[in-house]
């Protein structure tokens, strides 16, 4: 394990999408060694937000390792840019390693519906990661040259205590063949809605943490079933990111978990942007988190009143949907200039 000395986690305000840094310095023989992880990338355009907010606040500029969580466009939309500037003879910007998921490389023709040809399953998988000139987020990985890893379970980033919790390979593959290509974002859901009244009633429930949450259905997507699952450890305390992962995942990582490390959590990035269909009662007691970050435009897009009351019961709740801003977290590292205390929600 590395001896990590101090760290930041910036949830960076790309409305209702993810795009998390996390930097780092740790102790490198005598030395302090400086490290940049980017957790998802938002949506086409925030590239620009990333390397302006690394540009600014941090000394090192440029990208360790790049985690795309899954090929929805609100993660996977942003490398464009940064991978274009990476690209640049003029540009000092680089990203040197990917942790992405490849579909192709585990499933067959006769595992997908409709599909009889190997070129037409490689050219609707490839759709999965499709930018808006219809190139594709792993061909442009490739001829950047930048090095890409599928991150399945046990993976580890040693330098910074990483670890990926989930999904494992074979899970992985068994969500394939049911993957969604169309990964626009759909219209808000008026079902995540509530009026005044109802949001006092959900705040006073006494039966769950949430009795709203325990009646939604788990995520019926397997795009985001698939998510990476990721914990940084930089001490005793846990790190949890999420990506859009639903109950179903995450309850296969705490199954898995016997030594209960995954107990009492000190931080969790909210899945989904705080989706009433990604969390339960169990799984969140399970966590405990106790501080939650929600990546989120406004209440039903994706965050929903009684996922954030289920959330505020054992911890602390921000979301950049308050006050519009980006929430940062830092321990060992200056208070920065401009920046103050959040309000938890």
């Amino acid at each position: 394990m590395s001896t990590i000395k101090r760290f930041e986690i910036d949830m960076l305000d790309v409305k209702a999408a993810d795009a998390f840094l996390l930097h780092a310095f740790i102790d490198h023989e005598g030395k302090e060694q400086e490290y940049v992880v980017l957790i998802d990338a938002g949506n086409e355009g925030d590239g620009k937000k990333i390397i302006h907010h690394i540009n600014k606040y941090y000394t090192q500029h440029y990208i360790d390792l790049a985690v795309c969580t899954h090929c929805d466009s609100d993660h996977y939309g942003g490398f464009k840019e940064l991978i274009e500037e990476h690209q640049k003879s003029s540009s000092s910007f680089k990203i040197n390693k990917f942790w992405v998921h490849d579909p192709y490389k585990h499933v067959d023709v006769d595992d997908v519906k409709y599909i009889r040809k190997d070129k037409t399953l490689r050219e609707r998988l490839n759709e999965a990661y499709a930018f808006n000139d219809g190139s594709n987020l792993l061909e442009i990985i490739d001829n950047a040259k930048i090095k890409r890893i599928e991150p399945f379970r046990a993976l580890e980033y040693a330098p910074l205590n990483i670890f990926v919790l989930g999904p494992s390979k074979e899970y992985y593959k068994s969500l394939i063949p049911d993957f969604r290509v169309d990964l626009d974002f759909k219209d808000e859901q008026p079902e995540d809605k509530y009026d005044d009244e109802k949001k006092k009633q959900y705040e006073t429930e006494d039966e769950y943490l949430s009795k709203a949450l325990e009646d939604a259905t788990d995520d019926p997507s397997k795009v985001n079933q698939s998510s990476v699952i990721l914990a940084f450890a930089p001490d005793d305390d846990i790190f949890l990111f999420t990506g859009d992962a639903g109950r179903e995942a995450l309850q296969n990582i705490i199954d898995l978990d016997e030594e209960d490390t995954l107990v009492k959590i000190k931080w969790m990035k909210v899945p989904h942007h705080g989706s009433k269909h990604n969390l339960n009662s169990a799984i969140i007691n399970h966590f405990h988190p106790a501080i939650s970050y929600i990546s989120t435009e406004k209440y039903g897009k994706y965050a929903n009143i009684c996922t954030v009351n289920a959330l505020k019961k054992v911890g602390k709740a921000y979301s950049t949907h308050q006050n519009r801003r980006n929430i940062w977290y830092h321990s060992g590292i200056p208070q920065r200039e401009g920046y103050s205390t959040a309000t938890p929600l």
